[in-house]
This record gives C-alpha cells, sequence and structure tokens, in this order.
C-alpha cells in the first residue's frame, strides 16, 4: 500500500507539472500492452502491474480481462508495444497463454512476452510456454519483476525450480459404519451483517498476507478506515445457501449426489495415493454443500478508487473484501459442523480450482444443486463465480480427512 501512495502522488504531481510543461512531444521509457487471459475475470494483479509502471514512465494500455490470442494480437498491431504482459490467477488460465503465444506466432508477432500470476510457475513458464514462441518469454513473479525485466530487457535473476518431494506413503482410510444425518432436506438460504462476519475475519491474515503489512497501529488504521468506507457506502449484508445431499463413492475416485430424483458425478484426482472420494462410504454418506457471497458492492468500490487514482485504498478494500468473502466461508464452514456436531478439526472444508479439486467446470454442479442464483451467483463462461467475492465448498466430514 505504501508504493501504491507514492504512486498516487507521482501521478498527482505530474497533472500538475503538465498543465505547466512546454507543450513538446512527451518522452516515455517504453510501452506494456497488458491483460488478463481468456476466461479470467481477476485484475487486481494486472492492474498493480499497470499502476507501478505507469509511475515509472511506461506507457501502459490495458486491455482488461478475459482476453484471448486474436485481441492481443489485434492490440499488438495497433499500439506497437514494447512489451506485453500476461496474467492469470487460475491454473486452467495459465492453459490459455499457450494459446496466445500460438496466436502470436502464426501472426508472426516477435514482441517480448512477460507472465505472471498466482497460478503461474517458472517451471511452467519455462517448459510449456517458450518453446511455443520464437520471442522471448520471460516469467515474472510481481510488478518489480516486470519492471525490472523492462528496464534491463532480460529476466533480473535466474528462477529455480523447486525439487520434487517424494510421495508420502498411501493412506489407509477406514469406513465409517454409521454415516451422519442431515439436519434438515432440501437447501437454506441465510443472511449475515457485516458485524457477524467480523468476529471470522483472520486479521492477521489480512494485514501480513492481503496487505503486505506489519501488524501495528497504521494497519490497525487502514483496518478501520476499511470497517468505515463498507459502513458509509451500506456495505453490510452477506448471503450464503447451503444443504447436505445423500452421496456415496463411485469407483475409486468418483462422488454421486442425489437430489430431486436427479445423480450428479464429481470426480477427483488421486494424489500421493489419496482422492477426496477415499473419505466417502460406498454404500451411503453425507456431503454438505455451501455458495456464499459478499455481493458485487465491493467490486465496483474497488473500480471507484482505481479509476479515481486511489491505488492505495483500492488494494487495501480488495484485500479486505478477499478476507471477507473467506470469513464467510470460515463462518458457514462452523455453522454446518455445529449443526453435525462435529467435534475437535473434524470436518474439512474443500473449494473447485484447488489441488485436492481443480475441475472448475464442478463449480456448475454447486450451483444447481444449491440454486445459487437465489443469492445472486452465476458462472463465468470459464466456471469462475461471479461476484468475484464468493467462495464454494464442500465439507468432508470423514475423521481422517486432511488438506492435501
Amino acid at each position: 500500500p505504501f508504493v501504491l501512495q507514492a504512486a498516487e502522488v507521482i501521478k498527482a504531481a505530474m497533472d500538475i507539472l503538465e498543465l505547466r510543461l512546454a507543450k513538446t512531444q512527451p518522452s516515455q521509457r517504453g510501452c506494456m500492452l497488458l491483460a488478463t487471459v481468456k476466461g479470467d475475470i481477476h485484475d487486481i494483479g494486472k492492474n498493480l502491474v499497470d499502476i507501478i509502471l505507469r509511475s515509472n514512465g511506461y506507457r501502459v494500455v490495458n486491455l482488461g480481462t478475459n482476453k484471448g490470442g486474436a485481441d492481443i494480437a489485434a492490440a499488438v498491431e495497433a499500439h506497437a508495444p514494447d512489451h506485453v504482459g500476461l496474467s492469470a490467477l487460475l491454473v486452467k488460465s495459465t492453459l490459455e497463454m499457450t494459446e496466445i503465444l500460438r496466436h502470436l506466432e502464426e501472426k508472426k508477432i516477435r514482441v517480448p512476452v512477460i507472465c505472471g500470476g498466482a497460478a503461474l510457475t517458472p517451471a511452467f513458464v519455462d517448459a510449456a510456454l517458450r518453446p511455443l514462441y520464437r520471442g522471448k518469454v520471460f516469467y515474472a513473479a510481481d510488478a518489480f519483476a516486470a519492471l525490472k525485466i523492462m528496464n534491463r530487457g532480460t529476466a533480473a535473476a535466474a528462477d529455480s525450480v523447486p525439487r520434487k518431494r517424494k510421495p508420502a506413503a498411501a493412506a489407509v482410510v477406514r469406513s465409517l459404519p454409521t454415516p451422519l444425518r442431515a439436519p434438515f432436506s432440501g437447501t437454506r438460504v441465510v443472511h449475515w451483517t457485516l458485524d457477524d462476519i467480523l468476529p471470522w475475519l483472520d486479521k492477521k491474515t489480512l494485514i501480513k498476507s492481503r496487505w503486505r503489512m506489519k501488524e501495528g497501529a497504521e494497519a490497525e488504521q487502514f483496518y478501520a478506515e476499511s470497517l468505515s468506507l463498507l459502513r458509509e457506502k451500506k456495505i453490510t449484508r452477506f448471503a450464503g445457501v447451503y444443504g447436505y445431499f445423500n452421496c456415496r463413492r463411485s469407483g475409486k475416485n468418483s462422488l454421486l449426489l442425489s437430489s430431486g430424483g436427479k445423480e450428479f458425478i464429481l470426480t477427483f484426482p488421486r494424489r500421493n495415493h489419496v482422492s477426496l472420494a477415499d473419505y466417502f462410504n460406498e454404500n451411503g454418506d453425507l456431503a454438505p454443500i455451501f455458495i456464499v457471497s459478499c455481493g458485487d458492492a465491493i467490486s465496483r468500490l474497488e473500480m471507484e478508487l482505481y479509476n479515481s487514482d486511489q491505488y492505495s485504498r483500492y488494494l487495501i478494500v480488495h484485500g479486505f473484501g478477499t478476507q471477507l468473502a473467506e470469513s464467510l466461508a470460515a463462518k458457514m464452514h462452523q455453522h454446518i459442523r455445529q449443526e453435525l456436531g462435529l467435534a475437535g478439526k473434524r470436518g474439512k472444508r474443500f473449494s473447485p480450482g484447488f489441488p485436492a479439486w481443480p475441475e472448475l467446470a464442478d463449480q456448475e454442479t454447486l450451483i444447481s444443486l444449491l440454486q445459487a442464483q437465489r443469492i445472486g451467483v452465476s458462472l463465468s463462461e470459464n466456471c469462475q463465480l461471479i461476484p468475484e467475492l464468493s467462495v464454494s465448498a464442500m465439507v468432508v466430514c470423514h475423521p481422517q480427512a486432511k488438506y492435501f
């Protein structure tokens, strides 16, 4: 946030100076064409790169989100950038980068491409992206790495590829003799206020991970200002929907859910000899499923702040909203554990898009089972939850269940 505060000062100073300087041909260090790839609607990381580059004298053409190869190739021809920046938050979105590079190669475009995003790794860039494109392809961990690449034309340092860990020994999962009973049939919609959710907000994670700050008076001030802003904008009500579904394990890696006379199947990968399906009985079991959402008001507020050059507050509000969505999920998770009478740490929460359950297309099943449109939640074309600050999950109640 402090870097972004400096960027705000630079932007404000340049706006004043431009009115007083002689009208000459503008001098810029270079141009970056920036986009989040097709199928991905997340833009916080891309926008931070935009802010940092513009504050350092670069021209940025920000195409926005959900852009494919044809969009980017056309923009390269129109704007003649020095670099193309591709951002992807989701694992599935990184595969779209391969299609974009193939398209650029077909068009005989040779502009250097910088790839980044939460789901990307140096190993993937080296093995899957560089061989597809005759132009240079770089990996950038963050906005400052991208800035160094643009300054020097090369990566700042060699990327190290982590060693693969030896797989763990196969776990033996016991079957439970008596499955849990659902507290009710069908699904239920719940509404919570901001004050209901705040006790579940992990302030330490918010400050250290979302805001990249140290705990202390300054962080507390940001926290108080964020709360005040949400209350001022009347962003104080949130919703969730959940239900308990009869299910059974099918084969080695699949879970068969039933609802309203219909059957739905979820298939999970086997990692280190374990699949989520292992934690369910073949002869009948119970799968609690939920979706919670902050709505779209926080995202709209973020864009207002970004478009008015309030970069620091933009980051602060986004981090607060992301942690608030996680707090909603934590409250719903605990609510389900209490209804089922699960003791200790029993009842782990798993979501699509993560290693134990990577298939985002399963969001369609969850949306259908819960009729999530009742709380305003739908899916993008790439099966991401809309609004962005929403969380879906299944609670796995087997006492041996663990995260992997």
